[in-house]
């Protein structure tokens, strides 16, 4: 997946961008999971961050 610089990788299902590639995916399991929601899921979607992190 190709995103631009300033977009951030996130959840389908809940659009949280607390989300982790698994390492113990099998070939028949999805390779993403929401740190949040735990959601599975085969690619994540890319936004626009929400917060920039600064004051």
């Amino acid at each position: 997946m190709v995103k631009a610089s300033s977009e951030v990788e996130a959840c389908p299902e809940c659009d949280s961008a607390n989300v982790y590639r698994r390492i113990t995916a099998g070939p028949d399991q999805k390779d993403y999971r929401c740190g949040v929601c735990g959601e599975t899921f085969a690619e994540p979607v890319t936004r626009a961050p929400k917060y920039s992190g600064k004051s």
